[in-house]
């Protein structure tokens, strides 16, 4: 009876991602995009480390891994001279779909091109406040 309760307990699935398909509600970005005050410690890491925080929104959205994108995010900025929002404003656009929030890649470019640490600290807070996108793969951590 003990190993039948055990596995009763143990074979429980893992909870699906949270689903913020296109709709009402989630169609807007929940956070400010001048909210920096918000979290502060988005906004300071956005600010003078902003591979770090890429790296971090990246793992906590479930649409990259921390390191690979933060290196990957610092490489670029490094090799071409600042051209890493490239590569940033791609994943925006593909956090923005993932949430079904409204807007366009074009927007995402101009955001991230004039105000990169703005728009880092904005993803990050929009993270916290939605969870996983609903269409990330679950780590196994």
């Amino acid at each position: 009876s003990f190993k039948k309760a055990t596995h009763s307990i143990m074979s429980y699935a893992p909870l699906p991602a949270k689903d913020f398909g296109p709709g009402p509600a989630s169609s807007q970005w929940q956070s400010d995009f001048c909210g920096c005050f918000d979290d502060c410690e988005s906004c300071v890491c956005s600010w003078f480390c902003p591979f770090i925080q890429f790296g971090k929104n990246m793992e906590a959205s479930g649409l990259g891994d921390c390191l690979t994108c933060g290196a990957a995010f610092c490489a670029l900025n490094y090799f071409t001279g600042g051209f890493g929002f490239i590569l940033s404003f791609l994943k925006r656009s593909e956090l923005r779909r993932q949430y079904g929030i409204e807007g366009s890649d074009c927007e995402d470019c101009c955001i991230h091109l004039w105000c990169l640490p703005c728009a880092l600290s904005q993803e990050a807070r929009e993270i916290k406040l939605r969870g996983r996108a609903c269409n990330a793969p679950h780590s196994n951590t």
